[in-house]
């Protein structure tokens, strides 16, 4: 019986399947397009509502924000801060909005996220602040309804504003019944605008002095009017405090305190010469030879 010899194929003897060809193939064509084409640049899905217009201040149709603008007066580095915005239904229905948090890191945002708010109800925005060094910080939390959109401007600063307003108003002598005004500004010297509002701390002398406006917004690097009115329906001389307080962190607020004398008017005058005439004597009429002060 002979011996049957089996031979060792080569390298050169194997056959490569035609799928294994191409795809070596490929791979050598691909390989020789490294560095001509450019990867791809990783997807960034948008949030489509930040396209939209956020421009309007304080409130709209369906909500009220309060405070409308937020301010850090004073802060130290490296410590959170935190202030907190109500997002507030002023109307008789149920309403939805969305809330589109700050873009800087400084700046974190929590809150419930209710989606729907109930009348009267409001949502609680909580706003965290961590300052890193001495400047000026911006940012601000848009608010998306199915109104008109709201803004709310956040401002952190290390220094308080510079508020310039009257510690001591006088009106001198004034005739009775007679209207009289002066118009002192409310001053900002910092590139901030901020909330004020103006309170007597006598709310019955309401009718006699008051201001206006009571409440608003001062301008950045300016200045609002505000008128003061002095009514004296007396003889007597009037004096009254107000507050008035900057929405601004941890600030002081500031007091003024209007003064002025009711005085006989000519009017006045005329109607008691008159009268005095007419009695024609003190025994039928009390008012005659009378002083003004006693009167």
């Amino acid at each position: 019986m002979g011996t049957r010899t089996m031979s060792t194929p080569t390298l050169g003897a194997l056959t490569v399947p035609g799928s294994m060809k191409s795809s070596m193939k490929i791979s050598q064509e691909v390989g020789s397009l490294e560095g001509l084409v450019e990867d791809a640049p990783p997807f960034n899905a948008e949030n489509p509502l930040a396209k939209r217009e956020y421009i309007k201040v304080g409130n709209n149709e369906h909500f009220q924000i309060i405070p409308s603008i937020v301010h850090y007066g004073g802060y130290d580095i490296g410590c959170v801060h935190r202030q907190t915005v109500k997002v507030k239904n002023i109307t008789d229905k149920s309403r939805r909005l969305h809330i589109l948090v700050p873009k800087t890191p400084f700046f974190k945002v929590f809150c419930e996220k209710k989606g729907v708010i109930a009348p009267g109800m409001s949502e609680d925005v909580r706003i965290e602040f961590v300052p890193t060094e001495w400047r000026y910080y911006y940012d601000c939390i848009r608010i998306h309804s199915e109104v008109e959109n709201l803004l709310i401007p956040i401002h952190a600063y290390p220094v308080m504003n510079d508020v310039l307003f009257p510690v001591r108003l006088d009106f001198g002598k004034c005739a009775t019944d007679t209207k009289y005004s002066k118009t002192v500004k409310l001053e900002c010297k910092v590139p901030i605008q901020f909330e004020f509002d103006i309170a007597a701390m006598d709310p019955s002398m309401a009718d006699t002095v008051w201001m206006e406006p009571s409440s608003g917004i001062v301008p950045a690097d300016g200045a609002l009017e505000i008128k003061v009115y002095f009514l004296p329906t007396r003889l007597v001389t009037y004096s009254v405090q107000f507050l008035v307080n900057i929405a601004q962190f941890n600030a002081d607020p500031l007091t003024c305190t209007v003064t002025g004398s009711g005085f006989p008017s000519k009017k006045l005058d005329a109607e008691l010469g008159t009268l005095a005439a007419d009695c024609k004597g003190t025994e039928r009429c009390g008012v005659a030879g009378k002083t003004m002060a006693e009167l």
